[in-house]
């Protein structure tokens, strides 16, 4: 799934597990950054990741977990690396090498910024119920 169906799945899961945004606001989540994700509208993605703890999914890409924003970033990097080099990427995305750098690194990322990266490298993201017990 693309970015924007994975935001469309995140609130499908909340709807169905019944879980509101104040609910979430006790772990300290935001209704504003709640709506942002849901919306598609520009979020960081920290907040993305608490939002997927939250509603107790993982998120996978290419069928790997992604655990945290430093596992998203190398899994960025390495389907970069085979595709563009930094200098390339950033030409085509009009994102400094600094910044693709951070990206990469799970540093102050936002979703537009990750979704002029995804149009150029693709991922493809899944979500899988955690398991307890």
């Amino acid at each position: 799934m693309t970015l924007q169906q994975l935001e469309n799945t995140l609130k499908e899961i909340r709807n169905s597990s019944g879980k509101s945004y104040s609910g979430l606001g006790t772990i300290g989540l935001q209704y504003q950054t709640v709506a942002k994700i849901e919306r598609g509208e520009n979020y960081t993605l920290s907040s993305l990741f608490r939002y997927i703890n939250a509603l107790d999914v993982s998120l996978y890409v290419f069928a790997l977990p992604i655990p945290d924003l430093i596992a998203f970033g190398a899994i960025l990097q390495k389907h970069r690396k085979e595709q563009y080099s930094l200098a390339e990427l950033s030409l085509k995305i009009g994102l400094n090498a600094t910044r693709i750098l951070a990206i990469e690194k799970g540093r102050g990322c936002e979703r537009k910024s990750l979704q002029k990266y995804l149009e150029i490298v693709p991922l493809e993201f899944n979500i899988k119920s955690i398991n307890h017990g």
